[in-house]
């Protein structure tokens, strides 16, 4: 393999390296986001009971 292809081969598995972390975070940001929006629902539901009580 050529001085080129060798870096050229690095390079792309550390663009894929870079990709897969990119992603792996963004799929942290949906699931946190999904939580944070049930916890509002969750959130909401208990203030409307709270204030039908009084």
């Amino acid at each position: 393999m050529t001085k080129k292809a060798t870096k050229a081969v690095g390079l792309w598995f550390e663009l894929n390296k870079e990709t897969n972390r990119l992603l792996t975070l963004q799929a942290k940001k949906r699931v946190r986001s999904k939580r944070a929006e049930a916890l509002e629902i969750v959130k909401n539901t208990v203030h409307k009971k709270n204030i039908n009580k009084n």
